[in-house]
Order: structure tokens, then C-alpha cells, then sequence
């Protein structure tokens, strides 16, 4: 059997399927967990919310927190 075989029986395969590793999936889910990081510890200053914390639904780093998670977990289940 040879590795075109292989790839894409254990792409149909759902048993088989952690056998086959993408690295490159795995880096860019690194890249966007020290985002989320970054997103977590920035400074208020840098938002631009020195004077009083706005509502959750006007917070920017709340949507950019929320917007990481979903593309991580996007990126860890669909690609």
C-alpha cells in the first residue's frame, strides 16, 4: 500500500483517522492560542478602555477573545 492509498483511506476512515497528523493544522492553532493569550494579558490601555470598562457587547476584547475560540475550535475540528 502506498501513501496516496493510505492518506485517503484514512481520510475516509474515522477510526484511522488520528494516524494521519497535520502539522501545519497544529501550528496554526498554536499561533491562534498565543493570540488568545496576547488577547487575555493586553493592557486596558492599548484597547483604548482606560476610563471605566464598557458593556460585554461593546467590549472589543471580549469579541476578539470569542472570535479566537471559535476559529480555534474551527480549525481543530474542520480542517
Amino acid at each position: 500500500m502506498n501513501k496516496l492509498t493510505f492518506v485517503l483511506l484514512a481520510a475516509s476512515d474515522e477510526l484511522t483517522r488520528p494516524a494521519v497528523v497535520s502539522y501545519g493544522k497544529w501550528f496554526f492553532v498554536g499561533a491562534l492560542a498565543l493570540l488568545l493569550v496576547w488577547l487575555i494579558c493586553m493592557p486596558r490601555r492599548l484597547i483604548g478602555h482606560t476610563k471605566a470598562v464598557p458593556p460585554l457587547w461593546r467590549n472589543v476584547r471580549v469579541w476578539a477573545i470569542t472570535l479566537c475560540v471559535i476559529q480555534m475550535f474551527v480549525y481543530i475540528f474542520f480542517a
